[in-house]
């Protein structure tokens, strides 16, 4: 393991990662922590929407206060409903205090995950508390996962978000877009499974970091978590070093099949420039339809060879697990 750096971004320490487009996002982040603005997180799954917002909420001056994250998609609109508007409160240890929930979290955070769940019909009382909240002190952090929805009920949301408050959106980047951060991630979740399964487990060997680097990681940050926490997992008592036979099948399978299908593209255009080069060449009609006769005979023997080759690794395959 390398030795411990000082944090670029104090209070950001749990953000792993030294690309550019993390030091952007950061630096942004920063300043938007001191700033009275609505803040509206974009990005896929597994980005650590959550993880930043409680981040901004414990660098500012009332990180003494309560955080609460709502997942807006997650809970009945009744629920949710009594919940931010009308139920009787809540604090850290449970619903036990009388008032309204917003007035609880005063001078405290509240993050509403999936706002663009949220039902048309708490849009009103949601905008009239924005709205009232100029001249109060709790901060509004919300998220939604990226690509933003383009239908018509989010598009309305959002122009009516828009024109009620000054939103500032930072979009997260996902895991795809700055590999660079890969190594340093899974060396800080090795560090920590090492700890938690009392495994030995003290770096991940050169191939495995090549397997990472190729791979789409389509649950970001979260995935890769749960990948390495796995591999930790089933890792013998006395191996030091993660290595791919400790990876699960469909990270091992990914480039397999990646590159089974360049095959069959690279099969096609072979074929494809035989017919053309032959076109070109003037050869004559018999001569030329039974070479290419030959050639296709090849090509689809290949194909049908590499296809099963998929078929068998998609069957390997299994669905990652994200929590």
């Amino acid at each position: 393991m390398s030795e411990e750096k000082p944090p670029i971004f104090p209070g950001f320490e749990e953000i792993i990662g030294e690309s550019y487009g993390l030091k952007q996002i950061l630096s942004v982040l920063k300043k938007a922590a001191h700033s009275s603005k609505v803040l509206l997180l974009t990005g896929e799954t597994g980005t650590g929407k959550e993880l930043i917002a409680r981040k901004i909420h414990e660098i500012n001056p009332g990180k003494d206060k309560p955080f609460v994250a709502i997942n807006c998609a997650a809970i009945n609109d009744n629920l949710l409903e009594n919940e931010l508007f009308g139920m009787d409160g809540i604090d850290k240890k449970g619903l036990n205090k009388k008032g309204k929930f917003f007035e609880l979290i005063n001078g405290g955070t509240v993050f509403l995950d999936e706002i663009d769940a949220l039902n048309p019909s708490l849009h009103d009382k949601l905008f009239k508390f924005l709205r009232e909240n100029r001249k109060k002190s709790v901060r509004v952090i919300a998220a939604v996962d990226c690509p933003v929805k383009d239908s018509i009920k989010w598009k309305e949301f959002k122009k009516m978000l828009l024109k009620t408050v000054d939103v500032m959106t930072i979009r997260i980047p996902p895991l795809r877009e700055r590999k660079e951060d890969i190594p340093l991630l899974v060396e800080y979740f090795l560090k920590h499974c090492d700890r938690d399964y009392h495994k030995n487990i003290r770096s991940a060997s050169p191939e495995v970091i090549d397997i990472f680097m190729n791979y789409p990681w389509y649950g970001n940050v979260r995935e890769l978590k749960n990948t390495v926490e796995r591999a930790v997992a089933v890792a013998g008592e006395c191996e030091d070093t993660l290595l791919p036979k400790h990876l699960p099948p469909h990270i091992l399978g990914y480039r397999r099949s990646e590159k089974l299908l360049k095959d069959v593209v690279n099969f096609s255009e072979i074929e494809k420039n035989f017919i053309n080069n032959g076109k070109r060449n003037n050869i004559k009609k018999g001569s030329f339809q039974g070479v290419t006769n030959i050639e296709q005979h090849i090509l689809n023997g290949r194909k049908r060879s590499t296809k099963k080759g998929l078929h068998r690794s998609a069957r390997s395959q299994t669905k990652p697990l994200l929590t």
